[in-house]
């Protein structure tokens, strides 16, 4: 599904899902990194992809 958003996909953050078992295979496809939140702490997320978007931003 993010095929098409290759070109500007260079992260992606998750929580601790099933929904990203498959993450190695969708790095290599994709060629970004995924990091995950620590267990419990689902807030990282939304900290962590704010921070990448200002520092994209300037």
């Amino acid at each position: 599904m993010l095929k098409p958003f290759q070109k500007v996909v260079s992260t992606i953050t998750a929580d601790n899902g099933k929904e990203l078992d498959y993450h190695q295979e969708m790095t290599i496809k994709l060629g970004c990194d995924v990091y995950f939140a620590d267990p419990y702490c689902s807030w990282q997320r939304e900290l962590n992809e704010n921070t990448n978007g200002l520092l994209r931003q300037y």
